[in-house]
């Protein structure tokens, strides 16, 4: 293959051309692929024009569906005669389902497709949510909150492992986080909704509540109807992109894309993993108080500052706003900065632990001003952590089975926090300053936690560069070509060589007839250095 002139501003990306049929399409078919940088940001701007607004919207709706009955907390429960326990009973039921299905959704959607899958979620959570307005009594909405649980069941860990499909791992981290954003948004929306809707108390006969729940989930069932035909499934078959670029997307990607189909190896291997298991654990302590956050700002802003139902929906609004704005500062910052991840979460995990000890001082001595920023500094925090764990997890993952396995997996037993969170709070009669010392103790454990595996990259760093030291001494010596040493089971405590591949990133090749040695970044923010190779369509 002749060499491309390259420049340090605009380089040329080799890749290898494994699919044929895909290039014979595209009239590249026997020849050298190349592309520029500029071109491949063209691409990129393109996938985020088509397919982030849908998704963010779609996951807009999903936290609206799922977070309203905490803006219409107070009317619920005196409409349906609730305890504080049975309305945290109701809020904690939808998550067991939640919990239960994510991975199996996740290995169904390797089998099918993103469209009919993720379309089919869509509509069935938003018939489900709509219906809530019907119920009468406590019983009725515990099986509508369980049923909403196992119709959304996937969707969340689909939608990430759907990115992956689409994004490199140095894009994944901002689009995850935008994606997020939605959950922040949804939380002002919410409250500006449930403000208005305030107004309609009587109109047909209807609480209000009722009216809320049918003008939030009517929405999710149009738009469930309209992803069932509008969504992408796969870059080779995208009418949005050119031959082309349809190429291009397949391609920077193909080593990541390598694995087809179902390896109940890898699922094992995934499941048993060190490191997995100890993010799943990080993971909790991040969702508990996000969800706590989730369902209870406007009733903590309610009773701490004695305000009314309609006024602390309102006051809610700002709170999210920022940690909307705030969510996407940091994941552009993480992105930038892959082999921090860890410490940007620590960061984050920090601010948490801050904001709540500010509510809990702000509850004992009655200050409006602490408690208002202790939610923003909590909630902010909170919501910030969430995208920065994911993009941390698929970091660590190669594609297919272990991506699909082990982002179900840890958002899975993160939602765990879903339903001890309201528990907590509910079971404590309103004692809010118990209840957020509760939260400082999660945020505590995350901290030492995420310590932890920022301590164990550190050992695994300084081993990996003797290790690499030692066998290129051994090279010189012999005269032999050196194959760099296997992190698999480095990171992933397995023989299974899928999961422990790691995401290598769009690699900018010079023009030397001998291959360059490049450098990756792994699950903790270590490098190790691996040769990339050149290939053309002839030799595919």
């Amino acid at each position: 293959m002749a060499d491309s002139q390259t420049t340090p501003a605009n380089p040329t990306v080799f890749v290898h051309m494994d699919a044929k049929e895909d290039l014979s399409s595209s009239g590249v078919a026997g020849k050298s692929m190349t592309w520029g940088s500029m071109e491949e940001r063209v691409l990129v701007r393109r996938l985020d024009w088509r397919l982030l607004p849908a998704l963010w919207t779609l996951y807009l709706l999903s936290f609206l569906d799922r977070a309203n009955i905490g803006n219409a907390h107070s009317a619920l429960a005196e409409s349906l005669d609730l305890t504080e326990r049975q309305f945290g009973a109701t809020v904690s039921v939808f998550f067991i389902g939640y919990i239960l299905l994510e991975v199996p959704s996740n290995l169904v959607l390797q089998k099918t497709t993103p469209r009919r899958w993720l379309g089919r979620i869509v509509l069935l959570w938003g018939i489900i949510s709509t219906c809530m307005c019907l119920v009468q009594q406590y019983s009725h909405l515990v099986l509508c909150r369980v049923l909403l649980g196992i119709a959304e069941a996937g969707f969340f860990p689909g939608i990430v492992f759907y990115l992956t499909q689409w994004y490199s791992q140095r894009e994944l981290g901002m689009r995850i986080a935008m994606f997020f954003s939605a959950a922040t948004i949804a939380g002002a929306l919410g409250g500006i909704i449930a403000y208005a809707v305030n107004n309609l108390e009587g109109v047909r006969g209807l609480d209000w509540w009722r009216w809320l729940l049918i003008i939030e989930g009517s929405p999710t069932i149009l738009a469930g109807l309209a992803t069932l035909v509008w969504l992408p499934n796969t870059p080779a078959t995208s009418s949005f992109l050119t031959p082309r670029e349809q190429v291009i997307a397949q391609e920077r990607l193909r080593s990541l894309n390598a694995h087809h189909g179902i390896s109940w190896a890898t699922v094992k291997s995934t499941l048993t993993s060190r490191n997995v298991l100890l993010l799943c654990v990080i993971n909790y302590c991040v969702i508990c108080p996000t969800y706590v956050l989730t369902f209870y700002i406007p009733y903590i802003l309610k009773e701490d500052l004695s305000l009314s139902d309609l006024h602390s929906n309102l006051y809610s609004m700002p709170i999210y706003v920022f940690a909307a704005i705030v969510v996407i500062i940091i994941a552009r910052q993480s992105d930038a900065r892959m082999q921090h991840r860890g410490k940007f979460l620590f960061c984050t995990m920090a601010v948490v632990l801050v904001g709540f000890i500010l509510l809990s001082v702000g509850v004992k001595v009655k200050t409006t001003v602490l408690s208002v920023i202790g939610a923003c500094f909590s909630t902010a925090g909170a919501y910030s952590s969430v995208p920065l764990t994911l993009a941390w997890v698929t970091d660590s993952l190669s594609m297919g089975t272990a991506t699909a396995t082990g982002t179900a997996f840890v958002i899975g037993f993160g939602n765990l926090g879903g339903i001890v969170g309201p528990q907590i709070y509910s079971s404590l009669d309103q004692n809010y300053a118990v209840a957020h010392a509760v939260m400082c103790g999660h945020a505590t454990v995350a901290l030492v936690l995420i310590g932890t595996l920022l301590w164990l990259n550190q050992v695994t760093s300084i081993t990996l560069d003797t290790t690499q030291h030692g066998s290129v001494l051994q090279q010189n010596a012999t005269g032999r070509r050196h194959s760099s040493t296997s992190i698999t089971s480095l990171l992933a405590d397995s023989d299974d060589e899928e999961f422990g591949q790691q995401h290598p990133t769009t690699l900018a090749m010079n023009t030397s007839t001998s291959p360059s040695t490049t450098e990756r970044t792994g699950l903790l923010g270590y490098t190790h250095s691996f040769v990339p190779r050149r290939y053309t369509a002839e030799q595919a």
